[in-house]
């Protein structure tokens, strides 16, 4: 977890799972209706108006609603009730504004916050900025940055949320994660860390399961230790989730790195 989450009375969390936190209360129950999809929308648009009528269809676009426009308002209000109760439930006064709070404007609603921990948007601001140290150069405290970020990672991003927007910046948050676990693992097997080589490759197979380069990796680790059944366990599973899921086989060097393990060469990488 980051170091700093405990010092904010307002917390969000999407990596994972869903929790939101308004003054140090816990949202327990969202009530019937569609606010807490409502503010997972809202949530990925934090700080910005997003339209009545792109809400609209986001939520109701397969509803059989009669009237959309009334059930976003009912929403709305439902969902600034339930912020307003757990703000109030954390001591703060009636009519106060709540460090998460939902702004109406003209033809759009917006999601606020102040002093809010979001570990999504502190995931990504990590991982951007590790990006801008590896870009200068800066190795060392670009893994640094990457480490912050994959401890923050708690899983995928909203994983019970199936819609289109929310598959969309799944994807990308595990690539940003995938990218920050390379580095790491390029940084590792550089220090001659094999542990933690093992640990960083075994965690990228678990997002991406195609992943041939993490695959050879522990081939190598495993010819290295020289642990033949763990060097074919890790080829034939590369083999199995190729074809099971792309319709492929292993790339050429794939094979090479396999056929040179089995029969006891140490490979380089």
């Amino acid at each position: 977890m980051n170091e700093h989450i405990d010092t904010h009375p307002n917390r969000v969390r999407a990596l994972g799972g869903f929790t939101v936190i308004v003054n140090g209360t816990p949202i327990q129950r969202w009530k019937a209706g569609r606010a807490r999809q409502l503010f997972q929308l809202l949530l990925a648009n934090r700080g910005h108006p997003v339209p009545r009528h792109a809400l609209i269809e986001a939520i109701w676009g397969d509803s059989t609603a009669r009237c959309p426009e009334v059930s976003l308002k009912v929403a709305v209000c439902t969902l600034r009730r339930i912020l307003s109760e757990a703000h109030q439930q954390g001591g703060g006064a009636e009519g106060e504004p709540a460090g998460i709070r939902i702004d109406s404007h003209p033809a759009s609603y917006s999601l606020q916050t102040s002093d809010t921990f979001i570990d999504v948007d502190e995931f990504e601001r990590l991982s951007n900025a590790g990006m801008a140290a590896e870009a200068a150069g800066q190795l060392d405290e670009a893994c640094e940055t990457y480490r912050q970020a994959v401890r923050l990672y708690g899983g995928p991003y909203l994983p019970e949320c199936h819609e289109s927007w929310a598959t969309v910046r799944r994807e990308r948050l595990q690539d940003s994660l995938l990218h920050a676990l390379d580095q790491l693992a390029a940084q590792s097997e550089h220090s001659g860390d094999d542990v933690a080589v093992l640990d960083l490759h075994q965690r990228m197979l678990d997002i991406d399961p195609c992943r041939e380069d993490s695959y050879r990796a522990l081939m190598r680790y495993h010819a290295v230790a020289r642990q033949p059944s763990r060097v074919e366990h890790w080829y034939h599973t590369c083999v199995e989730q190729l074809e099971s899921r792309l319709g492929l086989e292993p790339d050429r060097e794939t094979l090479r790195v396999f056929y040179e393990s089995v029969n006891g060469t140490a490979i380089a990488a």
